[in-house]
């Protein structure tokens, strides 16, 4: 019975141990869980693929599938420029201008849209 109690302890005092160490040893920081670089990748992708959506949506003829794609790279220019904002990633690259060009062409599809109505 005295074995036991002592194992018991023993055991307990381990897990008091490891439970602080992980306490201490946290990983995250400003940017949270992850670091700037991997926000920086996260940004860098969205903006790839607001690019894509944005060429697509000056290729496409069809008016609606034209507003679709303009909607989609607005959506993925902001989630990257706000994205950047709250991790302190830096881009390069000019998003507010992805946002204005996108924004314009929703627009005018919207227009398009609702004359041909």
């Amino acid at each position: 019975m005295v074995a036991l109690r002592r194992a018991c302890a023993l055991s307990f005092a381990v897990l008091l141990v490891v439970s602080i160490f992980s306490k201490c040893s946290s990983s995250e920081s400003r940017g949270g869980a992850y670091g700037r670089q991997q926000s920086l990748h996260v940004c860098l992708a969205a903006l790839r693929r607001a690019r894509f959506y944005a060429e697509a949506a000056r290729q496409d003829a069809a008016p609606l599938i034209a507003l679709f794609n303009a909607c989609s790279a607005h959506a993925q220019a902001v989630a990257a420029k706000d994205l950047a904002e709250r991790t302190g990633a830096r881009l390069d690259e000019d998003v507010l201008a992805i946002i204005d060009e996108q924004q314009e062409r929703i627009d005018e599809l919207v227009v398009q849209l609702h004359g041909e109505a």
